[in-house]
């Protein structure tokens, strides 16, 4: 069985790649499961310091671009929202008018 910290590294990993792919809800799971593998490394007696400082580093940088993208795809959805109801709206006044 991989250590806790194998386990984090491959989650860490795994989340990279969901990012890269944008891919949501593939990256709401491994978030979870990265929470869980981060509670066993540091409750793990065998787990190097430094290595797991450096996993943590690495984390907390994904984590920043995560929340970097999240923002950008925010602000999309909100500007393709904002477009749709002024579409709407103006549908509707050219129903009235037309």
């Amino acid at each position: 069985m991989a250590s806790a910290l194998q386990q984090l590294e491959i989650t860490r990993l795994a989340m990279v790649e969901a990012v890269a792919g944008e891919q949501w809800s593939r990256i709401a799971e491994l978030d979870g499961l990265c929470r869980e593998h981060v509670t066993h490394a540091m409750q793990a007696s065998d787990t190097d310091q430094q290595s797991l400082r450096a996993t943590f580093e690495q984390l907390l940088e994904l984590y920043a671009v995560m929340l970097e993208r999240c923002k950008q795809q925010r602000d999309e959805l909100g500007s393709e929202l904002m477009q749709l109801n002024q579409a709407q709206q103006g549908a509707k006044v050219y129903q009235l008018f037309g």
